[in-house]
């Protein structure tokens, strides 16, 4: 396999309710480089009733810089500073959306509320995939039956953490194989909030379940989605 991406973790240093410090951060992509990984996106939350565009990005810029820094920028693994941006009704005409895509492509990584989605979310959702390659984050939380509508919709993807993934191979939900298999999980990502072995072990896990096939195919979508993104380290 020529790259292997984590598409989703909580590595820049004082961003979120991920990694608390810059030593978190280090430790983090330790394990990452450990793991075989060469690429990986940092995603911290971006929730747009508590946060302005702006304010994000500086405070991302912030964190970047400390990250950039410190002695992770000598592990060897290619780091993107992104966003996962938490779905709000009509967030499609809120100002700044277009500089939370993930910086160099048309992609924003999307985050569906934990709450009963209303039929104004969706076309949300549909309406940003207008204009944008929309990648929903961490499908396997949700109820499939509903993730499973915005195959409805052009240029919507899916990314996956390991959870559906590390259950026995009986018990996989095989409609999930199944949307891997059509091409719609683009991503799988770890979705680490602290230097975690056994969390990462659980995303390298996931890789060995589905099988060298499979996995792949992700990280072929996964490479061509960040052919053009400006990396940080």
């Amino acid at each position: 396999m020529s790259r292997i991406i984590d598409f989703h973790a909580h590595i820049l240093p004082g961003a979120d309710h991920g990694s608390k410090s810059t030593q978190t951060a280090v430790n983090q992509l330790t394990l990452i480089k450990e793991a075989g990984v060469d690429t990986v996106m940092a995603t911290p939350h971006f929730y747009p009733n508590s946060i302005k565009v702006e304010d994000f990005l500086a405070l991302r810029s912030k964190c970047v810089q400390r990250l950039m820094e410190s002695e992770a920028a000598s592990l060897g693994v290619h780091v993107i500073a992104a966003a996962e941006v938490l779905v709000c009704e009509e967030m499609e005409h809120m100002a700044g959306l277009e500089k939370l895509r993930i910086p160099g492509t048309d992609c924003i990584l999307l985050e569906m509320p934990m709450k009963e989605w209303s039929s104004d979310l969706y076309d949300t959702v549909e309406r940003i995939a207008d204009k944008y390659t929309v990648i929903l984050a961490h499908i396997d939380r949700y109820p499939l039956a509903d993730v499973l509508q915005f195959l409805e919709f052009d240029n919507v993807y899916a990314q996956m953490n390991p959870s559906e993934l590390e259950k026995p191979r009986l018990f996989i939900n095989r409609k999930y194989l199944d949307l891997i298999d059509k091409g719609w999980v683009v991503a799988l990502g770890s979705d680490l909030h602290s230097a975690n072995e056994k969390q990462y072990a659980s995303f390298l896990k996931a890789m060995k379940k589905l099988g060298s096939n499979r996995t792949e195919k992700i990280m072929t979508a996964s490479a061509d989605i960040l052919r053009s993104a400006e990396f940080i380290i």
